[in-house]
């Protein structure tokens, strides 16, 4: 039971650090892309 809930942690862990992760990376390359758009 522990192993199964430590692995639902660990993957929404993941899965929310891919997400913020993939926000800043579009944020960084549409700024650095286009100068005006900044806030993504």
């Amino acid at each position: 039971m522990y192993a199964l809930w430590r692995m639902l942690y660990t993957d929404a862990a993941f899965g929310l650090l891919m997400v913020v992760e993939g926000h800043y990376i579009r944020a960084f390359l549409l700024s650095s892309g286009t100068p005006s758009v900044t806030n993504i």
